[in-house]
């Protein structure tokens, strides 16, 4: 599916649907002057009477024709080398429902969240790099690390930035919103420990390693690691951190009898994969998982904008974003 991009119909898709309503009239025509201009204009409407000769019914042409738009904005945008780059990521990583939950975030945020999401969905912000391509600045460096200043740069790559703690900023925020709901767990026997101020700490169960949640059950450990990555690095960025804890059992500062590592992906715009083994978890003690994963997508997107807007500007340390 091709990801939608307003909460409305497009305008080429009314045109489409009223000349497939007006070529139907023709076709069905008990008038032999209405049939015959039906055959005259043939050539120029070749897709529409293919998919009225296909379908049964107005329902089912309705739905042929939306299919068969839906099929040409791919593959337009996969003509598309950079605008594309996003989108042609999250279609191979993401299913229908995954993509269609990122819309229901957006479509409800104001103006410039909107806005900002879309734009950044097609690498069309106005960054130093975009406005220098556009022939409206003179620079295309970030104002902090002198690199030309991509949307990646921005959201997820400037080492200047990353020093400031922008980007552990967002992670915090975001990890602050899963938070709230592992920690209801607390009233079925649950001890957590969560890399957050106010908790806690992991670092009291492992010998140098400090993931950042820890749920302990029963001499069972389950190990939460979240990851608030570039839409391009889901994959790369779950690899990393399984890479990096394959050996966080042998960490433990005591032996246990059960360990479990799941990670969590979200990434700059607020989409996520979810993972089933939390999913399992929160279901069986009745926690809203579902929501859990919007509040954490919601979250990333308000952080990555606010990053984004301040990318010029001195960080001023704010307090972390609270979604819940």
């Amino acid at each position: 599916t091709s990801i939608r991009c307003i909460n409305s119909k497009y305008v080429s898709k009314i045109f489409r649907q009223c000349d497939l309503s007006t070529r139907r009239l023709l076709k069905d025509s008990n008038c032999d002057d209405i049939n015959g201009l039906y055959d005259l204009t043939k050539s120029k409407h070749l897709q529409d009477d293919h998919v009225l000769r296909s379908s049964q019914s107005k329902a089912s042409s309705s739905k042929m024709m939306q299919t068969t738009m839906n099929q040409q904005v791919i593959n337009h945008l996969d003509n598309l080398k950079e605008q594309n780059c996003i989108m042609k990521v999250l279609r191979s990583y993401l299913n229908t429902i995954e993509i269609n939950a990122w819309y229901n975030i957006t479509k409800s945020l104001s103006k410039n969240l909107f806005s900002f999401s879309r734009k950044a969905l097609v690498f069309c912000l106005a960054n130093k790099s975009n406005l220098f391509r556009w022939k409206k600045s003179d620079t295309n460096a970030c104002t902090f690390c002198q690199k030309p200043e991509t949307q990646l740069n921005v959201l997820s790559n400037c080492s200047i930035a990353a020093n400031q703690n922008r980007y552990t900023w967002r992670h915090n925020s975001v990890l602050r919103t899963l938070s709230n709901y592992v920690m209801q767990l607390q009233q079925y026997g649950y001890k957590i420990f969560i890399d957050l101020d106010g908790y806690s700490s992991p670092s009291s169960l492992f010998k140098s390693c400090r993931p950042d949640v820890v749920l302990l059950k029963d001499d069972e450990i389950t190990v939460i690691e979240l990851t608030v990555c570039f839409e391009t690095n889901i994959e790369k960025s779950k690899q990393y951190k399984l890479e990096k804890y394959k050996h966080l059992e042998n960490d433990l500062q005591k032996p246990i009898r059960s360990f479990t590592l799941i990670t969590v992906e979200i990434t700059t715009l607020g989409f996520y994969k979810k993972h089933k083994s939390l999913v399992k978890l929160l279901k069986d003690y009745n926690i809203n998982v579902s929501r859990c994963y919007e509040k954490m997508g919601e979250c990333a997107l308000r952080a990555s904008y606010f990053i984004y807007t301040q990318r010029n500007k001195e960080w001023t340390n704010p307090l972390e974003l609270l979604f819940y």
